[in-house]
């Protein structure tokens, strides 16, 4: 009684073990990789009033895209990863090494300014970039084997006017 409770349980373990090493097995003989792909994403940029002065504390909110096509030629688009950021006193902002999932398609920046009064030196008005018009969109890195795709960067200098 005791030994077939014992085999029952080997047989449990054996077949866990079995499932974890199979994995690995496949994985390093036949070179199947398990994950996804992945890019190191940076963003720089400066926000400037009509006079040529850095805006400090605007709300920078960075949006990142990705695309594909499918086997019908299906495109699609997924919003793959945001972040919000403020201007410094300069009108400067920079972020970098930000994982993204993938190498990015498009870039819209949302430049708003929520702070009420003068308190740096205006009440702008919002305005939205995207890579088509002031924003550069490089590759600085070039990918390697496996899922990294390598490093982009996307960087923008604008100018924002005051609400009328």
């Amino acid at each position: 009684m005791m030994k077939e409770k014992l085999t029952k349980l080997w047989g449990k373990i054996s077949k866990v073990l079995l499932v974890f090493l199979g994995f690995q097995f496949q994985s390093c003989i036949f070179g199947a990789m398990y994950g996804c792909p992945y890019a190191d994403f940076n963003v720089k940029g400066t926000v400037t009033d009509e006079d040529g002065k850095g805006i400090s504390d605007i709300q920078v909110i960075i949006d990142v895209y990705q695309s594909w096509t499918d086997d019908i030629d299906s495109t699609y688009t997924m919003l793959d990863y945001t972040d919000t950021l403020y201007t410094n006193d300069e009108g400067k902002i920079s972020k970098k090494n930000s994982d993204i999932f993938d190498e990015p398609a498009h870039v819209r920046i949302t430049l708003n300014d929520n702070l009420e009064g003068l308190d740096n030196g205006g009440d702008f008005e919002s305005k939205t970039l995207t890579d088509n018009d002031e924003i550069k969109l490089r590759q600085t890195k070039k990918g390697g084997s496996g899922w990294y795709n390598g490093a982009f960067e996307a960087s923008f200098k604008t100018t924002l006017k005051k609400k009328s």
